[in-house]
Protein backbone atom coordinates (compact mmCIF):
# COMPACT_ATOMS: atom_id res chain seq x y z
CA UNK A 1 0.00 0.00 0.00
CA UNK A 2 2.97 2.66 1.21
CA UNK A 3 4.10 2.56 -2.65
CA UNK A 4 7.31 5.08 -2.73
CA UNK A 5 7.90 4.82 0.79
CA UNK A 6 11.95 4.71 0.78
CA UNK A 7 11.78 7.55 -1.43
CA UNK A 8 9.11 9.45 1.31
CA UNK A 9 12.23 8.44 3.57
CA UNK A 10 14.46 10.50 1.58
CA UNK A 11 17.75 9.33 0.56
CA UNK A 12 19.76 7.19 2.44
CA UNK A 13 23.69 8.90 3.51
CA UNK A 14 26.45 6.44 2.77
CA UNK A 15 28.11 7.06 6.21
CA UNK A 16 24.63 6.29 8.09
CA UNK A 17 24.29 10.16 8.95
CA UNK A 18 20.92 11.89 9.02
CA UNK A 19 20.73 13.78 5.88
CA UNK A 20 21.33 17.82 6.56
CA UNK A 21 18.75 19.95 7.87
CA UNK A 22 17.18 22.26 4.92
CA UNK A 23 18.11 25.96 4.80
CA UNK A 24 16.47 28.45 6.89
CA UNK A 25 13.43 30.09 4.71
CA UNK A 26 14.80 33.92 4.19
CA UNK A 27 13.51 37.05 5.62
CA UNK A 28 11.43 37.78 2.44
CA UNK A 29 10.27 34.48 2.87
CA UNK A 30 8.83 34.52 5.83
CA UNK A 31 7.51 37.93 5.40
CA UNK A 32 5.41 36.86 2.55
CA UNK A 33 4.22 33.61 5.13
CA UNK A 34 3.04 36.15 7.60
CA UNK A 35 0.98 38.27 5.50
CA UNK A 36 -0.21 35.10 3.75
CA UNK A 37 -2.20 34.60 7.27
CA UNK A 38 -2.71 37.88 8.02
CA UNK A 39 -4.71 37.97 4.26
CA UNK A 40 -6.31 34.51 5.27
CA UNK A 41 -7.64 35.89 8.63
CA UNK A 42 -8.92 38.41 6.95
CA UNK A 43 -10.94 36.34 4.25
CA UNK A 44 -8.74 37.37 1.37
CA UNK A 45 -7.67 33.53 0.17
CA UNK A 46 -6.43 34.47 -3.33
CA UNK A 47 -4.53 37.42 -1.90
CA UNK A 48 -2.96 34.83 0.78
CA UNK A 49 -2.31 32.64 -2.18
CA UNK A 50 -0.15 35.16 -4.14
CA UNK A 51 1.83 35.67 -0.86
CA UNK A 52 2.36 31.60 -0.53
CA UNK A 53 3.26 31.84 -4.14
CA UNK A 54 5.48 34.36 -3.29
CA UNK A 55 7.14 32.47 -0.26
CA UNK A 56 7.42 28.71 -1.82
CA UNK A 57 9.41 30.75 -4.58
CA UNK A 58 11.50 32.71 -2.37
CA UNK A 59 12.12 29.21 -0.73
CA UNK A 60 11.90 26.03 -2.91
CA UNK A 61 13.15 24.01 0.35
CA UNK A 62 10.37 25.64 2.45
CA UNK A 63 8.15 22.77 2.98
CA UNK A 64 5.38 25.18 5.35
CA UNK A 65 5.24 27.25 2.39
CA UNK A 66 4.59 24.57 0.22
CA UNK A 67 1.77 22.86 2.74
CA UNK A 68 0.07 26.05 2.96
CA UNK A 69 -0.35 26.68 -0.61
CA UNK A 70 -1.62 23.50 -1.77
CA UNK A 71 -3.89 23.16 1.51
CA UNK A 72 -5.58 26.66 0.24
CA UNK A 73 -5.10 25.94 -3.54
CA UNK A 74 -7.70 22.22 -2.63
CA UNK A 75 -9.37 24.18 -0.38
CA UNK A 76 -10.75 26.39 -3.19
CA UNK A 77 -10.59 23.96 -6.16
CA UNK A 78 -14.67 23.54 -6.39
CA UNK A 79 -16.82 25.71 -8.60
CA UNK A 80 -19.48 26.57 -6.36
CA UNK A 81 -23.12 28.03 -6.16
CA UNK A 82 -22.92 26.86 -10.22
CA UNK A 83 -22.24 23.16 -11.01
CA UNK A 84 -19.86 20.80 -9.52
CA UNK A 85 -17.28 20.82 -11.64
CA UNK A 86 -13.38 20.90 -10.00
CA UNK A 87 -11.59 23.73 -11.19
CA UNK A 88 -8.64 20.99 -12.39
CA UNK A 89 -6.01 23.30 -13.21
CA UNK A 90 -6.33 24.35 -9.40
CA UNK A 91 -6.33 20.96 -8.10
CA UNK A 92 -3.61 20.04 -10.42
CA UNK A 93 -1.33 22.89 -8.85
CA UNK A 94 -2.31 21.85 -5.07
CA UNK A 95 -1.15 18.59 -5.66
CA UNK A 96 2.27 19.51 -7.17
CA UNK A 97 3.00 21.79 -4.24
CA UNK A 98 1.53 18.78 -1.34
CA UNK A 99 3.78 15.98 -3.18
CA UNK A 100 6.60 18.68 -2.90
CA UNK A 101 5.85 19.08 0.64
CA UNK A 102 6.09 15.70 1.22
CA UNK A 103 9.34 15.60 -0.33
CA UNK A 104 10.86 18.12 1.70
CA UNK A 105 9.16 16.83 5.03
CA UNK A 106 8.78 13.00 4.78
CA UNK A 107 8.05 12.60 8.23
CA UNK A 108 5.03 14.78 8.44
CA UNK A 109 1.71 13.16 8.85
CA UNK A 110 -0.03 16.45 7.81
CA UNK A 111 1.52 16.75 4.52
CA UNK A 112 0.65 13.20 3.59
CA UNK A 113 -2.58 13.47 4.70
CA UNK A 114 -3.38 16.70 2.30
CA UNK A 115 -1.26 14.99 -0.29
CA UNK A 116 -3.76 12.18 -0.10
CA UNK A 117 -6.77 14.01 0.08
CA UNK A 118 -6.05 15.96 -3.10
CA UNK A 119 -4.88 12.62 -4.86
CA UNK A 120 -8.49 11.31 -4.24
CA UNK A 121 -10.34 14.69 -5.42
CA UNK A 122 -8.36 14.38 -8.68
CA UNK A 123 -9.60 10.01 -8.87
CA UNK A 124 -5.78 8.89 -8.49
CA UNK A 125 -7.02 6.43 -5.70
CA UNK A 126 -3.86 4.48 -5.78
CA UNK A 127 -1.57 7.34 -5.02
CA UNK A 128 -4.22 9.01 -2.43
CA UNK A 129 -4.45 5.40 -0.66
CA UNK A 130 -0.71 5.51 -0.36
CA UNK A 131 -0.14 9.06 0.74
CA UNK A 132 -3.01 8.51 3.38
CA UNK A 133 -1.55 5.03 4.58
CA UNK A 134 1.60 6.96 5.22
CA UNK A 135 0.16 9.92 7.10
CA UNK A 136 -1.28 6.96 9.78
CA UNK A 137 2.02 5.12 9.57
CA UNK A 138 3.77 8.33 11.09
CA UNK A 139 0.48 9.14 13.51
CA UNK A 140 -1.99 6.53 13.91
CA UNK A 141 -4.31 8.64 15.56
CA UNK A 142 -4.75 11.24 12.64
CA UNK A 143 -9.15 11.09 12.63
CA UNK A 144 -9.06 12.97 9.34
CA UNK A 145 -6.43 10.92 7.74
CA UNK A 146 -8.66 7.87 8.34
CA UNK A 147 -11.65 9.45 7.53
CA UNK A 148 -10.50 10.16 4.22
CA UNK A 149 -9.16 6.69 3.99
CA UNK A 150 -12.27 5.38 4.56
CA UNK A 151 -13.88 7.44 2.08
CA UNK A 152 -11.80 6.27 -0.34
CA UNK A 153 -12.40 2.82 0.47
CA UNK A 154 -16.15 2.93 0.37
CA UNK A 155 -15.85 4.65 -3.26
CA UNK A 156 -13.64 1.80 -4.29
CA UNK A 157 -16.57 -1.12 -3.40
CA UNK A 158 -14.65 -1.92 -0.06
CA UNK A 159 -17.32 -1.73 2.29
CA UNK A 160 -15.91 -3.81 4.88
CA UNK A 161 -12.66 -1.79 4.72
CA UNK A 162 -14.12 1.41 5.31
CA UNK A 163 -16.37 0.21 8.07
CA UNK A 164 -13.30 -0.35 10.40
CA UNK A 165 -11.52 2.89 8.77
CA UNK A 166 -14.46 4.86 9.39
CA UNK A 167 -15.56 2.80 12.80
CA UNK A 168 -11.74 3.90 14.08
CA UNK A 169 -12.03 7.06 12.61
CA UNK A 170 -15.47 7.79 14.66
CA UNK A 171 -13.53 7.06 17.77
CA UNK A 172 -11.13 10.04 16.95
CA UNK A 173 -13.84 12.11 15.70
CA UNK A 174 -16.94 11.61 17.24
CA UNK A 175 -18.90 14.75 15.90
CA UNK A 176 -17.81 14.37 12.52
CA UNK A 177 -21.54 14.46 10.38
CA UNK A 178 -20.02 13.38 7.40
CA UNK A 179 -18.44 10.52 8.61
CA UNK A 180 -21.06 9.36 10.77
CA UNK A 181 -23.42 9.47 7.26
CA UNK A 182 -20.56 7.53 5.23
CA UNK A 183 -20.51 4.96 7.91
CA UNK A 184 -24.39 4.67 8.06
CA UNK A 185 -24.67 3.49 4.45
CA UNK A 186 -21.65 1.45 4.55
CA UNK A 187 -23.07 -0.53 7.83
CA UNK A 188 -26.63 -0.38 5.92
CA UNK A 189 -25.10 -1.64 3.31
CA UNK A 190 -23.31 -4.96 5.13
CA UNK A 191 -27.39 -5.04 6.45
CA UNK A 192 -26.18 -4.05 9.91
CA UNK A 193 -29.49 -2.18 10.40
CA UNK A 194 -29.62 -1.34 13.56
CA UNK A 195 -25.77 0.19 13.66
CA UNK A 196 -26.62 1.77 10.91
CA UNK A 197 -30.18 3.63 12.32
CA UNK A 198 -27.52 4.62 15.50
CA UNK A 199 -25.00 6.41 13.19
CA UNK A 200 -27.65 8.46 11.32
CA UNK A 201 -28.81 9.35 14.58
CA UNK A 202 -25.79 10.64 15.46
CA UNK A 203 -24.79 12.51 12.25
CA UNK A 204 -28.15 14.40 12.67
CA UNK A 205 -27.59 15.42 16.56
CA UNK A 206 -23.90 16.42 15.22
CA UNK A 207 -25.87 18.88 12.18
CA UNK A 208 -29.09 19.26 12.58
CA UNK A 209 -29.27 21.22 9.28
CA UNK A 210 -27.84 18.12 7.11
CA UNK A 211 -31.09 16.67 5.23
CA UNK A 212 -29.19 13.38 4.62
CA UNK A 213 -29.37 11.56 7.44
CA UNK A 214 -33.03 12.53 7.49
CA UNK A 215 -33.10 10.96 4.18
CA UNK A 216 -31.76 7.87 4.45
CA UNK A 217 -33.49 7.17 7.97
CA UNK A 218 -36.79 7.65 6.10
CA UNK A 219 -35.66 4.45 4.19
CA UNK A 220 -34.30 2.53 6.81
CA UNK A 221 -37.27 3.23 9.29
CA UNK A 222 -39.24 1.57 6.74
CA UNK A 223 -36.83 -1.49 6.09
CA UNK A 224 -37.09 -2.23 10.15
CA UNK A 225 -40.79 -1.96 10.18
CA UNK A 226 -41.61 1.09 11.64
CA UNK A 227 -43.51 3.42 9.10
CA UNK A 228 -44.62 6.35 11.51
CA UNK A 229 -41.48 6.88 12.66
CA UNK A 230 -40.32 7.04 8.52
CA UNK A 231 -42.78 9.11 7.63
CA UNK A 232 -41.56 11.61 10.25
CA UNK A 233 -38.40 11.28 8.68
CA UNK A 234 -39.89 12.17 5.20
CA UNK A 235 -41.50 15.65 6.61
CA UNK A 236 -38.08 16.29 8.75
CA UNK A 237 -35.89 15.67 5.01
CA UNK A 238 -38.36 18.30 3.32
CA UNK A 239 -38.17 20.51 5.75
CA UNK A 240 -34.71 20.16 5.85
CA UNK A 241 -34.46 20.30 2.27
CA UNK A 242 -36.49 23.65 1.86
CA UNK A 243 -33.87 25.06 4.74
CA UNK A 244 -31.42 24.13 2.20
CA UNK A 245 -31.91 25.80 -0.15
CA UNK A 246 -32.74 29.18 1.84
CA UNK A 247 -29.27 28.46 3.18
CA UNK A 248 -27.27 27.98 0.27
CA UNK A 249 -28.72 31.11 -1.05
CA UNK A 250 -26.97 32.53 2.25
CA UNK A 251 -23.88 30.98 1.26
CA UNK A 252 -23.61 32.24 -1.77
CA UNK A 253 -24.33 35.99 -0.38
CA UNK A 254 -21.81 35.47 2.28
CA UNK A 255 -19.29 34.53 -0.46
CA UNK A 256 -19.71 37.26 -2.49
CA UNK A 257 -19.97 39.38 0.17
CA UNK A 258 -16.98 37.93 2.86
CA UNK A 259 -16.00 41.23 4.15
CA UNK A 260 -19.72 41.80 5.97
CA UNK A 261 -19.60 40.57 9.32
CA UNK A 262 -23.76 40.94 8.47
CA UNK A 263 -23.89 38.00 5.39
CA UNK A 264 -22.16 36.19 8.50
CA UNK A 265 -24.62 36.54 11.18
CA UNK A 266 -27.29 36.04 8.42
CA UNK A 267 -26.02 32.09 8.74
CA UNK A 268 -25.67 32.44 12.44
CA UNK A 269 -29.22 33.10 12.30
CA UNK A 270 -30.13 30.62 10.06
CA UNK A 271 -28.51 27.98 12.04
CA UNK A 272 -30.20 28.83 15.32
CA UNK A 273 -33.63 28.28 13.58
CA UNK A 274 -32.75 24.68 13.41
CA UNK A 275 -30.96 24.70 16.89
CA UNK A 276 -27.57 24.38 15.59
CA UNK A 277 -26.03 25.91 18.18
CA UNK A 278 -21.96 25.32 17.29
CA UNK A 279 -22.69 26.20 13.66
CA UNK A 280 -24.37 29.61 14.67
CA UNK A 281 -21.53 30.52 16.68
CA UNK A 282 -18.91 29.82 14.37
CA UNK A 283 -20.43 32.03 11.78
CA UNK A 284 -20.58 34.32 14.62
CA UNK A 285 -16.94 34.25 15.43
CA UNK A 286 -16.22 34.54 11.78
CA UNK A 287 -17.93 38.19 11.91
CA UNK A 288 -15.97 39.07 14.94
CA UNK A 289 -12.76 38.22 12.64
CA UNK A 290 -14.21 41.36 10.24
CA UNK A 291 -15.49 43.62 13.39
CA UNK A 292 -14.65 42.76 16.40
CA UNK A 293 -17.15 44.79 18.19
CA UNK A 294 -19.74 43.38 16.02
CA UNK A 295 -22.88 44.20 18.11
CA UNK A 296 -25.37 40.94 16.98
CA UNK A 297 -22.19 38.62 16.92
CA UNK A 298 -21.16 39.51 20.36
CA UNK A 299 -24.92 39.16 21.77
CA UNK A 300 -25.30 36.05 20.31
CA UNK A 301 -22.44 34.51 21.15
CA UNK A 302 -23.09 35.79 24.98
CA UNK A 303 -26.54 34.28 24.79
CA UNK A 304 -25.25 30.58 24.00
CA UNK A 305 -22.60 30.87 26.34
CA UNK A 306 -20.10 30.73 24.05
CA UNK A 307 -16.44 32.21 24.88
CA UNK A 308 -16.22 36.08 23.77
CA UNK A 309 -12.68 37.27 21.95
CA UNK A 310 -10.86 39.67 24.75
CA UNK A 311 -13.80 38.52 27.51
CA UNK A 312 -13.00 36.92 30.71
CA UNK A 313 -15.24 34.00 31.51
CA UNK A 314 -16.86 33.97 35.13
Amino acid sequence: MLLGLLLALGPACGNGAAPPAPAQPSAEATQAMARARALFAEEKPFEAAAELERAAELAPDWAEAHLSLGKLLLSHSDVRFATATVDRARLERAIEHLERACTLAPRDPEAAYWAGRALAKADRGAEASTRLGRALELDPEHGAARKELGFLLAAEGDTQGAIAELTRARALLPADDELLLRLGLALEGEERLEEARDAYLAARAANPAHPGPSSALAVLYGRLGDPAAAEGMRAEFERLRAFGKRLTAALAHQEEHSRDPAACMALAELYLELEAEAQAARWAERALLLDAQHAPALALLRRLGRPVPGEERP
